[in-house]
């Protein structure tokens, strides 16, 4: 099933919650025409998905870990409970972040 995204619906909500950390990066990115991962686009149809997303201000993207870090554990959990959805936004976000999507031990977790 595919969600239809209404670019007024997502603006709209992302507007109301301007000032969260969590959804700052999306909301700017899509302000600006540049593309944001379906997923988050998906949450901005709803408001309350997107309010109890932003719930995650304390660590995402903004908490005490480095951000590769926190997409690398993302999306590692997302393999593991093979969760497609969540596993194409994630590798979608750390490619444009400049992340990569080695997981190995020994991979560089910074661009």
């Amino acid at each position: 099933m595919r969600i239809q995204i209404d670019p007024a619906v997502v603006s709209a909500n992302f507007s109301r919650f301007a000032e969260n950390p969590s959804l700052r990066e999306s909301a700017q990115l899509f302000a600006a025409g540049k593309p944001v991962v379906e997923m988050i686009q998906a949450f901005a149809m709803n408001p309350g998905v997107l309010r109890a997303f932003s719930g995650f201000a304390d660590v995402y993207p903004c908490g005490t870990l480095e951000r590769a870090v926190v997409e690398k554990v993302i999306l590692r959990v997302s393999r593991m409970h093979e969760c497609q959805f969540c596993v194409s936004s994630h590798e979608a976000m750390t490619t444009q972040l400049g992340i990569s999507t080695d997981l190995a031990p020994t991979a560089m977790h910074s661009p």
